[in-house]
């Protein structure tokens, strides 16, 4: 095969595989943006929960204000409230770590969208002998007796 040909063979090859490496990225970016989805909805859920135990919170605390309490109540608050303030703290810490976990993801995503458009500038598809390099090829699989149409 003659120079020319081989290299626009190289060139029309290394198209499509561009082609496949940017659908598997494609793919990757969709599995990133559902972990990121799943994880607001996580965060959602749990803020939720942590105004419902605010709220709890203080329900039990105004009970504890009234002044017709037993002590036997007023011992039994007092362990619901330390429990409360525990779930309270716990899924504080939970949210917090689920927030950067999210904001990291999000960075990262960010950045390697930003690096994958500085790597991959916009490619011209001359060849050395002028844009023809597509005749070359139709002509070089001729001589080899294989159609073009059947290659692909």
């Amino acid at each position: 095969m003659r120079r020319d040909v081989k290299n626009a063979l190289f060139d029309e090859v290394q198209k499509y595989f561009e082609i496949l490496k940017s659908k598997r990225s494609d793919t990757h970016g969709a599995v990133k943006n559902k972990r990121l989805e799943g994880l607001k909805a996580v965060i959602e859920k749990i803020e939720k929960s942590l105004n419902n135990d605010k709220r709890d919170l203080e329900y039990n605390l105004k009970r504890m204000d009234n002044s017709n309490v037993s002590k036997l109540e007023m011992q039994l608050r007092e362990a619901k409230l330390k429990m409360i303030r525990d779930w309270i703290s716990s899924k504080e810490e939970k949210l917090k770590d689920i927030q950067i976990t999210y904001a990291k993801i999000e960075k990262d995503y960010a950045d390697k969208s930003e690096n994958k458009k500085k790597q991959n500038p916009p490619k011209s598809s001359q060849t050395a002998d002028g844009g023809k390099g597509e005749s070359n090829v139709d002509e070089g699989l001729k001589r080899f007796g294989r159609d073009r149409r059947k290659c692909r």
